[in-house]
């Protein structure tokens, strides 16, 4: 536990003191004059109002922007100890007297300032960081975790410093542990962090978190992000903990749903993010899904571009039969399409398959071989559509998608 805590805490270190000027802005005061200098000329609002504490706070912070090892003098605490008697709920300068005495070396005095300063306001960054700072330090993970929630509950502008921090971190038991009374209470916080952490984090570590999967956390809200984590799984872990975590987040889902090609009501599921059947929105284009296993695709003459899409979970090497039954409409015009393959990684992605649907018969069954490389764990089919130079639109219905053969 020690390990992680002070893991967090070093990542902590430069940005509790790089935001110790974010911590001294300054709202207007009582009079425009001191308003206007406080920011950008602190030091002549000094000689305007000497005790003024947000002024204090503003030179202070400067300084302390500049030399973040800066060991505040004895006037420096005289004036900060004078502007709080004039103005003693003021949590931004009990933070800059909290930092001076840690600077001073007397780490105590500063924590008790510190924490006066966050009972104060939960909306002091200053204070908020540095309690993060000493929990983590000290290796007490659920208290380090209660500050990161209180931090992240009240000031969302920390969250591109924290949140990295925190993601990373779910990597120990102990931190995973400690976060998931929040996961479980659906905290304002909770979606962004997920999302942070479907990005950082090891596929692994992110199943260990989440499963058994909270109830707040199969809101419509959430489906996003977690869509987001069912793709890093199937794409770095195995088809097994895809599966298991899409059953967790899709009461009902059947694992061939990840392998299946067909248009169904539980494969155009948002829920399964890119794992679904999407249709782009292209100008000139519609396409309409029906969960009996078809689409039909209606191109304005010249329209083209991308009108579906599928990730699916496949083990190559292997040999598969695409098959589909075409259905084009009358007239002079017919749609030109084809089908796209390509295997998706965690370094990019490679195309190895492409087939032109034929145009020759109104209507007709049609089968495909796809070869699948090797190590190839997703493969992303794609259907381009281009209309017909013609005066009106032409449509054409693809039903009875099926992709077979040996894993």
């Amino acid at each position: 536990m020690i390990h992680s805590g002070s893991k967090m805490g070093g990542l902590l270190a430069k940005a509790v003191l790089g935001l110790s000027l974010v911590a001294s802005a300054l709202p207007a005061l009582q009079y425009a004059q001191v308003a206007t200098l406080r920011a950008n000329a602190p030091n002549e609002a000094a000689q305007i109002a000497p005790r003024d504490a947000r002024v204090v706070a503003a030179i202070l912070g400067r300084r302390f922007e500049e030399n973040p090892e800066l060991k505040p003098s004895v006037r420096d605490l005289a004036n900060i100890k004078a502007a709080i008697t004039e103005r003693p709920l003021e949590p931004k300068l009990i933070s800059m007297l909290g930092l001076a005495y840690e600077a001073a070396g007397d780490t105590m005095q500063g924590s008790r300032v510190m924490e006066l300063a966050d009972r104060i306001s939960r909306r002091d960054a200053l204070s908020s960081l540095y309690l993060i700072e000493t929990a983590s330090a000290s290796g007490d993970v659920r208290k380090t975790v209660r500050h990161y929630h209180a931090v992240l509950s009240t000031q969302p502008e920390l969250y591109p410093t924290l949140l990295p921090i925190l993601a990373s971190a779910i990597s120990y038991p102990e931190i995973r542990a400690a976060l998931r009374p929040y996961l479980q209470g659906g905290t304002r916080w909770t979606a962004p962090f997920l999302a942070e952490a479907a990005d950082r984090a090891d596929a692994q570590d992110l199943e260990a978190l989440l499963l058994p999967l909270p109830e707040k956390l199969s809101r419509d809200e959430y489906a996003p992000t977690l869509a987001k984590v069912l793709y890093q799984l199937a794409l770095h872990g195995d088809k097994g903990e895809a599966t298991s975590f899409a059953r967790a987040i899709i009461p009902g889902f059947s694992s061939s749903e990840l392998t299946n090609l067909s248009v169904s009501a539980k494969t155009i599921d948002k829920r399964l993010g890119s794992l679904a059947w999407t249709f782009p929105s292209v100008e000139g284009i519609r396409v309409e899904p029906d969960a009996d296993n078809s689409m039909q695709i209606s191109v304005d003459p010249l329209a083209r571009g991308i009108v579906a899409s599928r990730d699916l979970l496949i083990a190559g090497p292997a040999t598969y039969q695409f098959m589909q039954r075409l259905d084009y409409s009358s007239g002079p015009g017919k749609i030109t399409a084809r089908w796209t393959a390509e295997c998706i990684t965690p370094t990019g992605r490679q195309r190895f398959w492409e087939q032109r649907l034929p145009q020759n018969e109104q209507q007709g069954k049609y089968r495909s071989v796809v070869n699948v490389p090797v190590s190839c764990k997703i493969m992303r089919v794609a259907l381009f559509a281009e209309g017909a130079d013609s005066q009106s639109p032409s449509v054409l219905i693809i039903k009875d998608l099926t992709l077979t053969g040996s894993d």
